[in-house]
């Protein structure tokens, strides 16, 4: 559901999470603090650095910091600006990483926790697990959200909700040339 790796997902999922349950202005933040097992720890868990967009996608501080800053981690955060932007280094600069031995040999759908401390000493807690994983299932408004955002740039809402309505009813379609050429006008 998001555009960078997985082992990045689970913690995305945690700040979700908390940013629905919470407003948490970012300027409030003080700390994010995030633990995770030896080999996702080693995967993402390196120190942010200006290199590329691609590098950023990889990174947990990249991105834990801008789903903090901008609610999302999709292609319109990853861009040569972004990454190199003050605010978004400045909140990379707050994001705590460390390797918890405790979680060592977790499966990748059993997660990994995120602590947001705010500059009152508030703590908000959660524990973030990867979507579409056994624990933690795709919805169907999470698919339908996510092929919005992704055709978004290409196609109407109306062309959206038509490509929709028909998928609805593929199994009972007797012709789906329709489907065909919507994703042709997509394209």
């Amino acid at each position: 559901m998001w555009a960078c790796r997985i082992p990045n997902h689970a913690t995305l999922e945690a700040i979700k999470e908390l940013r629905q349950q919470h407003s948490i202005p970012p300027e409030e933040i003080q700390e994010v603090r995030i633990r995770l097992g030896k080999s996702y720890f080693q995967n993402v868990g390196w120190p942010y650095t200006l290199t590329t967009v691609a590098s950023a996608q990889l990174n947990l501080h990249y991105v834990a910091a801008i789903i903090v800053l901008e609610k999302d981690v999709f292609v319109p955060q990853f861009t040569e600006e972004k990454i190199r932007a003050p605010r978004v280094l400045d909140m990379v600069q707050k994001i705590n990483i460390t390797h918890d031995p405790a979680m060592d040999g977790m499966e990748a759908g059993e997660g990994n926790p995120v602590a947001i401390i705010l500059q009152d000493g508030t703590v908000l807690e959660a524990w973030g697990r990867v979507q579409e994983s056994a624990k933690r299932p795709s919805t169907r408004v999470d698919v339908l959200q996510k092929f919005r955002k992704m055709t978004a740039a290409h196609i109407s809402t109306t062309a959206q909700d038509e490509m929709i309505a028909l998928c609805e009813r593929l199994e009972t379609a007797e012709d789906i040339t329709a489907l065909v050429g919507m994703l042709e006008l997509g394209s």
